[in-house]
Parts: C-alpha cells; structure tokens; sequence
C-alpha cells in the first residue's frame, strides 16, 4: 500500500548575515506564481483580499534558468540543479535491487556512472505550478509513467527497512514502498554543478550497493548545523538560524494553530507585533521547500536532525504557503514527525511556525554582464583583435529592460551588429551575448568604457572598462605598377616612416626618354614623348592613404588643371599610407600622339637645305606665332581661340595659307605635299577660316589623294608641332598604382 506523501527540495538561497554568514546551500523557489483564496479562486498577489504572503506572492529562493533543460541527444542536463537524466524512462518494472544493478550496468551517452536518484534529486524536478506533469513546462523527457518510480533512499522509521521512498512524477508526491514491488527505472548521473546545489538526504546507513547511505551525494551538512543568528553557540534566544539554508527560525516550532488562511494572517500579526514577534518583522510562513529542508531522513519520530533545537515539536502537520495546484482548495502541508510531505483542505486546522531571511525578494531586475572588463592586449594599428564577448544577464526576478549598449570611444573600439538585439527586454534569468572588437587607428595605450543602460534601480548606467595597446608596424615596401603604354615611368624617392605608424612618400610619374618616330615617307626621327595631362582621378581609402601633389592640393580625388610634361620632366606627389593598400592614379592626356616640329621633317629630308627651308616655312608662320591651338582631344579651347579672329584676320590667314602652299608645291613631292597639305586643312578647319567650298581641301584631294591623318598640335614661337596620331586613335585614361605592404 502507498502511503501519498511527498519531499522538497533541500537546496537554498545564498544569504548574508551581520556575523558574515552564508548559507551552504540555495534553495530554488518552488515554480509557483500565482495566488489563491482559501476557496481556491485565483485572486491578485497583493490584493486586500486576497491571503497576504503566500508561495505565489512571496516566491523565496533562486530564479530559475529561462532555460531549464538542455538535451544531449538520449541524455537532458538539468540547468538549475546541474544533474544529468537519461531522456527516457526503462519501462521494464524492476525491484529496488534489480533497479540498483541496472543502472550501474547503464553505458548511456558516453557516461557509465548512472544510478537511481535518491529522493531528493527526483524532488528537485517538480514545478509546484503544474498538474497532470509535475514537471515544468517544455520539459524534452519521453516515456515517463503516470506512476512511481523508486529512489535510493530507504525509509528510516520503519524499523524493517525494507521501505524506500518512491515519487509520482504526476504530482510531485512521494510515497514509501516495499523493496520487493517492480516498478519503471529513471536514471541520473553527476554531483550537481549548476545554479544551485543540493544537499545530502542524511541517510548514512547503506542497505545495498549503491544505494543513498553507500553513495550520500550532495552537500556536507555543516557543524554545528544550528546556531543564532549570529553564528555563535550556545545557543540563547527565541529564534534559530540553520547554517546549512541561511534560514532563521522561531525556536517554538508550534506558535499557533488555525486555518491556511489564520496561518498567513498570524504571521501578519507577528509583523505588526499584534504577536510576539521575537524582534522582526519579516516573518513568513515557509513555503514547502523551507519546510521539507529541516528534514534529516535517517531519523524518524521526528524526522528531524540530532542536534536540532527547536521544541513543542508534535505528531502534526505544518502549514507551508504553496498551494496544491491540481486542487487550489488545497494546500502543501508538512509532517515533522514522519518527514511526510502531504496536503489538505485550506479549512483544516493545522500547526503554524514561522521563517524568516529566505531571502524574500522584492521583484525588482539585476543586471549582470559578464565579464566586468576586458583588456585587448597588444594589437597592430589599423588591425583589429579577435572578439571578446560580453553576456548580459538578468539576475532579478522582474523584467529587465536595456535601452542601450554603446562605446566611448567607437574610433578605437567597435561593437559587432550582435549587440543590437541584445537591446530589448529580458525576462527573469535570460541572456543575450554580443561582441567587441579592438581596431586601434592610432598608437599607444588605449581605453574607453563599454556602457549599458536598463532599468535596473541600482545600477541604471553600468561602465566597463575596455583598454588595449595599439602597436605601430610601418610600411616599408612601397612600388609602382601599372600599364604606362611607354609614355610614363615611376619613381618613389624618400621613403619615411612618421610617429603615427604610416610611411609617407614622395612618387614621380615622369615623361619617357627618347623614343623613335618614323613617318611615312621620311627618315625616321628620335625624338622625346612629350604630353599634355592631367590627373583626372585619384581613387584611395582615405581610411589607407591621403595623397598630395606638388603644387596642387587635391580635393575629392581630382586635379582639373591639365599639363604639359616635356620630354624627361616629371610631375611629383606625395603618398601617406597608414596600413597596406593602394592609391590609383587615373591619368587622362590628349591623344596617344607624338610631337614633331616642321624644323625635324625639313632637316631629316634636305639636311643641307634645311636651314634655309626652315627659315621659309617660318615666315609662313609668322602671323600665328602666338596662337596655341588643341588637338582633337582638347579642342575645346579652339573655341576661345576661334572667337579671338576678326573677319577680315581670319581672310587674311586664308590668302597666307594658299600662298605658301603654292610655294611648298615647288618644294616638296606628292606624297610629301599631300602629308603638308593635310596639315594646313587640319588647321584651317580648327580656325574655321574662310576657305570656300573647302577649296584647299579639294585640291589636295584631287591632285595628291587620300591623306593620312596628321593634325596641328601645337605653334610654338618659332615653329609648329605636328602630332602624328598612332594607331588606336585617342587614347583612355591610364591607370598607375601606388600599392603599400
């Protein structure tokens, strides 16, 4: 026959006391949250009618985990108390001893060291807030039986002990059992390591291998376990302290007795001082974890430790304040003298004894962030450490809010795009972890504070320090490449490294050398390249390199000014890089084209006679002397030039023009003519002169053929330049870089 009686859970709250006390264990709250009248009508925590200081308004002990069970494939770890349980149950009913070889035969996730739970360990499941399954919700465990399942604890007030205590995994009951009855199995396996951990039952006594009295896990009972309040001995007073909870009690363990409803208001007259209330005034009714603790299940009648001290201890039940949720007309109740945890109807009348320092917590938030602080350590500039991450925790047991998660210093220090979800709303024991990252731009020993804000009443603004050392690595190995077409070279001159760890230098980009030009029927001519250009682009991370010319100072990355680099000249620029990179140079210039003046063709082909041909052709000259004129590529200025000739100017240039063609045709060949020819009609259509019909360029047309494409490019003061346009016609832009590593 089973006897319906149940445990608590022996685990408690951390607390601290004048005399630098702290409890040995923590003790769980006992998952109940709501709060009921004596008829068993749900009614407001708090509300005037509505039995004041019950489990559900008080909630004493540790929150637990937001998640409570974690699986592991056939295994699930529980996250409060740190043990590990087999997923499923063995529906195979064993006796006890049949129950206690099985589980030390059990090879089960890697793990051979599983065992029957002693009574306390099967209690520190039960959610006191669900019915049908005593088990919080979501719970991963399968096959569990509407049924007993026996525990390694044997029942010590029977004189026999062929009893143990077993548990109902659909109420949180516990009953006591013969060894000889067959019931499922459920295993567990560890020594606890979670939030909180529980404390040994008090067997000591073995009756077989493995059983609670061979194996005792949990915490050691302290000695002396009961002191006063202030830890000392003897003890003297009306009140006691168990140094194994941190729970004080009153030394008469039957102050009254009375309804569940007259219990809960006793201890409201206790801290009003209607009634003796030995010097406090934080008095509660235990819930039934507090009540269960102070059991020692090696004795019996009464189920109490030796040394206890407490008196009018009586073959009765006790009052805890945690109703029966299956039948809220109902409450837990406690018996000193067997151990027995039971219920009954919240009209019996039953014993009331009182507690105190639990603890009971205010429902306020706590944050926590862990760790507190963070040094990077050593990091190069314009590198970035690895990720340290920061773990935002809700320790209190109302919602926790945080409206921001920032950096004093976000040019050295950088948040991962993980810290914004963690701004948000935290229920009571969840976390949220993002990351920070150490980028320091400049060197020395960096700092700045990691700040998160929230509602937490104490601590509303919390400051974390962050520091690191940021280290320079200069960059030493600086060059050119780049497709120069033959017109252009690089130099790097001047390579310095500066106290903010970037290397600055000096590049050229400089005219190519001599080159030669050979031209349809004449002698090929050296001569030196020689361009107009500008700097129509300079691509760069301003973040890697900052970029300055010789005389101009760049602004968005563009010099608009164009220039001429003769044959061997160059332009300069300096360069800062700050980390490896690139800065590309994007150059434009007019055409892919080559200078020739008319002194070189007359020279390469009469060379005696080309001092006076020269001097011929320069009088031919001699009225444009000072006009420049541009090439297709930039004959945007031909229109200032065009606008600058009056009428009766432009007429005249067209008469010079015919006279000395019919002079050169005395001079020259065909082929020769026909390349001169084309020049002039080049020039009197960039001049927009006055010529009929296009009347020169039809006699060219008529007596000399086609033309091949030669264009004025240039008069100077003394001579004119011809620009023999290659093959490809006008050039792109051309692209040199700088790179740094």
């Amino acid at each position: 026959m089973i006897k319906r009686i149940s445990l608590i859970i022996i685990s408690i709250f951390f607390i601290s006391l004048s005399a630098s006390f702290a409890a040995t264990i923590q003790l769980p709250q006992t998952g109940q949250t709501n709060c009921y009248n004596a008829s068993g009508d749900i009614c407001i925590c708090g509300d005037p009618t509505c039995p004041p200081g019950q489990d559900g308004e008080i909630r004493a002990g540790v929150v637990w985990p937001t998640t409570r069970f974690s699986e592991n494939g056939d295994c699930v770890s529980d996250n409060l108390t740190g043990l590990t349980w087999s997923k499923s149950s063995n529906n195979v009913s064993l006796t006890w001893q049949e129950a206690m070889d099985s589980a030390d035969s059990v090879s089960l996730c890697g793990y051979s060291d599983w065992r029957i739970p002693n009574i306390i360990e099967f209690l520190s499941l039960v959610d006191h807030n669900n019915y049908s399954s005593a088990l919080s919700n979501n719970h991963p465990f399968l096959n569990l039986q509407p049924n007993y399942y026996p525990s390694s604890t044997t029942v010590a007030y029977q004189a026999d002990n062929n009893s143990i205590w077993v548990f109902n995994i659909s109420d949180g009951h516990i009953g006591s059992s013969d060894k000889s009855g067959k019931r499922p199995v459920w295993i567990v396996r560890g020594e606890g390591d979670g939030i909180i951990n529980l404390p040994k039952t008090g067997q000591t006594l073995s009756f077989y291998s493995g059983d609670d009295g061979d194996l005792q896990k949990g915490v050691v009972w302290p000695v002396p376990r009961f002191t006063n309040p202030d830890g000392t001995t003897p003890l003297i007073g009306n009140v006691v302290l168990d140094q194994l909870t941190g729970l004080i009690w009153t030394k008469n363990a039957a102050l009254s007795s009375g309804s569940w409803s007259q219990a809960l208001n006793y201890i409201v007259s206790m801290n009003s001082g209607t009634v003796d209330n030995f010097g406090y005034k934080d008095w509660r009714l235990p819930n039934v974890h507090e009540l269960r603790s102070l059991m020692d299940l090696s004795n019996g009648r009464p189920a109490l430790p030796n040394d206890h001290p407490f008196l009018n201890i009586q073959n009765a039940h006790h009052w805890s304040s945690t109703t029966l949720v299956s039948q809220t007309n109902r409450a837990w109740d406690i018996s000193l003298w067997y151990g027995e945890k039971y219920y009954d109807q919240k009209g019996y009348t039953k014993l009331i004894w009182a507690v105190r320092n639990g603890p009971i917590p205010a429902f306020l938030p706590n944050l926590e962030v862990s760790p507190s602080s963070h040094d990077f350590g050593g990091v190069a500039v314009d590198e970035c450490s690895a990720s340290q991450q920061f773990t935002i925790t809700n320790t209190g047991n109302a919602e926790l809010t945080v409206t921001g998660i920032t950096l004093s210093d976000t040019e050295n220090f950088q948040l991962s795009i993980n810290a914004l979800p963690c701004e948000k709303t935290y229920t009571s024991g969840e976390s949220c972890s993002f990351d920070v990252y150490f980028c320091p731009k400049t060197s020395g020993d960096l700092s700045a504070n990691l700040t998160i804000t929230s509602d937490d009443p104490d601590t509303p603004t919390l400051n974390l320090p962050l520091t690191g050392s940021a280290q320079c690595n200069p960059l030493n190995n600086v060059y050119f490449i780049g497709d120069y077409a033959g017109l252009y070279e690089g130099i790097i001159d001047n390579i310095s490294a500066n106290n903010d760890c970037c290397t600055s230098v000096e590049t050229d980009i400089q005219a190519a050398t001599l080159i030669d030009i050979c031209l349809p029927g004449f002698p090929c001519i050296k001569k030196g390249v020689e361009f107009w250009t500008s700097i129509e682009e300079i691509d760069f991370d301003p973040n890697v390199a900052s970029y300055k010319s010789s005389t101009h100072d760049v602004t968005g990355g563009l010099l608009a000014d164009w220039k001429l680099i003769p044959p061997g000249m160059h332009a300069s620029y300096e360069v800062t890089f700050c980390k490896p990179g690139t800065v590309t140079f994007e150059l434009g210039f007019s055409e892919k084209a080559i200078g020739i003046t008319i002194a070189d063709i007359m020279t390469s082909i009469i060379p005696v006679a080309g001092d006076i041909l020269y001097s011929t052709i320069i009088d031919f000259y001699d009225d444009l002397s000072n006009i420049l004129l541009i090439s297709s590529a930039i004959n945007h200025e031909s229109n200032a030039m065009n606008a600058a000739l009056s009428g009766n100017k432009r007429l005249a240039l067209s008469e010079t023009v015919k006279a000395r063609i019919d002079l050169l045709k005395l001079i020259f060949n065909k082929t020769q003519m026909n390349q001169l020819f084309q020049a002039y009609v080049d020039l009197a259509e960039n001049l927009k002169l006055d010529i009929a019909d296009n009347e020169l360029q039809k006699l060219i047309l008529k007596k000399w053929g086609t033309t091949i494409p030669i264009k004025v490019f240039k008069v100077f003061s003394d001579a004119i330049v011809l620009v023999i346009q290659t093959k490809g016609g006008t050039a792109g832009p051309i692209q040199i870089k700088l790179i740094a590593n």
